[in-house]
């Protein structure tokens, strides 16, 4: 039996995240099913309304990342989980930047809020199986 490598599961993590087309109605029952909670903390929650298409991406790839990290991880050794758990590094760097990128582009064609909006993203633990942190 051949033992499972780090690279197997970022393939299935490409292939499932970056290559496959989801609509935005798919997102958001994913979304929903993982038990994803978003709470408003500070600011102006009208401004989430605004950007919740450009934040409903990032938070479904990283959900969907880690249904399948839990799914693998245990399967890895050691040393194949430090690779794992340094593409997944680079992978949220990449993908909060590119959720970055879409907020400035949108606030060039908007006023700036004189208060940030400030949202605590969690998920729901009675829901989910629970997260490794």
């Amino acid at each position: 039996m051949q033992k499972l490598k780090a690279m197997d599961v970022i393939d299935e993590i490409m292939t499932t995240i970056e290559l496959k087309q989801v609509t935005k109605s798919q997102m958001w029952v994913d979304i929903q099913r993982m038990g994803f909670k978003i709470k408003p903390v500070s600011g102006d929650i009208a401004l989430f309304e605004r950007i919740q298409a450009f934040f409903l991406k990032p938070l479904w790839k990283m959900g969907r990342a880690d249904e399948i990290v839990q799914k693998y991880l245990y399967n890895l050794s050691g040393e194949e989980q430090e690779v794992l758990f340094d593409f997944l590094e680079e992978f949220e760097y990449k993908t909060q930047l590119d959720f970055n990128h879409q907020l400035i582009k949108k606030s060039l064609h908007h006023s700036i809020p004189k208060t940030p909006l400030k949202l605590e993203v969690f998920k729901d633990g009675a829901n989910t199986p629970k997260l490794i942190n």
